[in-house]
């Protein structure tokens, strides 16, 4: 069985992270979406845990029962490293192929993050190409903080940008 982790802050998930987890199906029995409680590289406080689960699974699991969000990292002690979340994912699927997705930018990154050499061990590296993919996540928190949010339903599903308008975000 091969399972492959998709880690990010998903803050907020958009329709760029659906293509990639659907590309990721082409290949994997299973995609396990793992939203980090907080990047330990960025400065920016991420938005609520529990609402990033939440958007991500109005995200991914309509792509189908082969897709699982896990929320892993509520269990974790900050600093919150990829590889401290991957070596607890391992003990969960430690009878599967394990494989990282990873962004084609991010790609030659990897060998720079912590204990890195345990990572490319334990898992293969799945990358894919965000050639196609030009949405981030901080472009539409720019865009809701300056009301520009007449294209937002091409970015995310209808019921991400119910759950950014029903709470708030990224005003």
């Amino acid at each position: 069985m091969k399972v492959a982790f998709f880690l990010g802050s998903f803050d907020p998930p958009h329709i760029g992270h659906g293509y990639v987890v659907s590309k990721a199906l082409e290949s994997m029995d299973f995609v396990v979406v793992v939203p980090t409680m907080q990047n330990p590289w960025k400065e920016r406080k991420s938005t609520d845990f529990e609402l990033r689960c939440q958007m991500c699974e109005k995200t991914f699991l309509p792509l189908g029962e082969s897709v699982l969000i896990s929320d892993i990292e509520k269990t974790l002690e900050p600093p919150y490293y990829s590889y401290k979340t991957l070596k607890n994912l391992k003990e969960i699927w430690n009878s599967a192929e394990l494989y990282l997705i990873c962004g084609s930018d991010v790609y030659d990154e990897i060998k720079d993050w912590k204990n890195s050499e345990w990572i490319l061990e334990n898992f293969k590296l799945l990358p894919i190409s965000r050639d196609i993919v030009t949405i981030s996540s901080s472009q539409i928190r720019e865009m809701v903080k300056n009301d520009e949010t007449q294209h937002l339903s091409f970015l995310v599903t209808h019921n991400v940008e119910k759950i950014i308008n029903e709470n708030n975000l990224y005003k």
